[in-house]
């Protein structure tokens, strides 16, 4: 191959070299315009997107309790379906509850759930969680 060829390949898809670690790159086709003279070419070009540094929880709107550390509040979500609760550490881990998960509550993990005030229930899973996002994720499962 000629290095003009190359060079034009590389003005038009940028250059081979891997982007930074910070920073995701995805290409994108514009299928609609041609270049002009060259039918079967495509524009192409590349969008940086910055990756998200925060937490998993965070991301999915769950919140931090500025006055006591190791708890957190949010919503899990099944479907359509939303629910309040929240995850307090203990010595055990991450131990999540669940505000009138009454979907739950008929199905077969009905005996995961239990009742620790007036619609409110912990949740009891196969092992404790290490972190909040295992907790989140392991609670939305069961729903």
């Amino acid at each position: 191959m000629s290095n003009e060829f190359l060079e034009k390949v590389k003005q038009l898809f940028g250059s081979s070299s891997p982007a930074p670690p910070q920073v995701t790159r995805r290409r994108i086709v514009s299928t609609s315009v041609p270049l002009p003279g060259q039918s079967g070419i495509k524009r192409v070009r590349h969008l940086e997107v910055q990756r998200d540094t925060h937490p998993v929880w965070y991301t999915k709107g769950w919140r931090q309790d500025s006055k006591t550390p190791g708890r957190f509040f949010g919503e899990f979500r099944k479907g359509r379906n939303f629910y309040q609760g929240e995850i307090v550490k203990d010595w055990n881990g991450f131990q999540p509850y669940i505000e009138r998960p009454l979907t739950a509550l008929k199905g077969p993990h009905a005996v995961c759930f239990t009742a620790v005030r007036e619609g409110y229930y912990r949740v009891h899973l196969p092992t404790p969680a290490q972190s909040v996002e295992e907790a989140i994720h392991a609670v939305e499962l069961v729903l």
